[in-house]
């Protein structure tokens, strides 16, 4: 069974970005109104937090980020245009901005609790180191240049060496295994 959020909850939620993948902004949100097509929920939310501290950082990943204003319309559309962007100084500023600007979010990106919110972050940073230790392990690996002084072809000594510049241990605290 799907959990569904009455409107009016105020939950936290995973927004990512189809343009700029790695840019995971996690934000506390105020649901305003809910669909179900099928079995998929979808939200129409309003942000109310942003749980990002670096504000240059978020300035910098919001130029292009796209969301869905709309059912109806499968296309996603940019959340704050750049001149608009430029224009936000603070916090506050942008808060109160993306106040005035409602979007939809599904229903699997949304959780009630920070708890929540920090194990789809963790999921998802999971899956994004995977997938660049993969794709570092298949650049490191092509045969022409393989068994040269920093390039392995071989998974378990990639993984070794990967462990000793100290991150083995980061690994099998948050369970973490690569998958190459």
């Amino acid at each position: 069974m799907v959990r569904t959020y009455n409107i009016g909850t105020e939950c936290y939620a995973l927004l990512i970005s189809h343009t700029d993948p790695e840019f995971l902004l996690p934000v506390k949100i105020v649901i305003l109104e809910k669909y179900t097509l099928n079995s998929k929920v979808t939200y129409k939310v309003k942000v109310k937090e942003i749980f990002e501290s670096d504000f240059d950082y978020l300035k910098k990943h919001l130029y292009g980020f796209r969301v869905a204003f709309s059912l109806k319309n499968t296309n996603q559309n940019i959340l704050i245009k750049v001149d608009k962007l430029e224009t936000i100084k603070s916090m506050s500023d942008l808060l109160t901005y993306l106040n005035t600007k409602p979007f939809f979010v599904e229903d699997n990106y949304i959780t009630l609790d920070k708890n929540g919110l920090k194990e789809l972050y963790h999921k998802f940073l999971k899956y994004m180191i995977n997938f660049h230790y993969k794709k570092l392990y298949d650049l490191m690996s092509r045969n022409f240049i393989a068994n040269t002084p920093i390039f392995e072809n071989q998974k378990d000594m990639f993984k070794k060496r990967i462990e000793k510049i100290g991150f083995g241990d980061m690994f099998q605290k948050y369970n973490l295994n690569l998958k190459l």
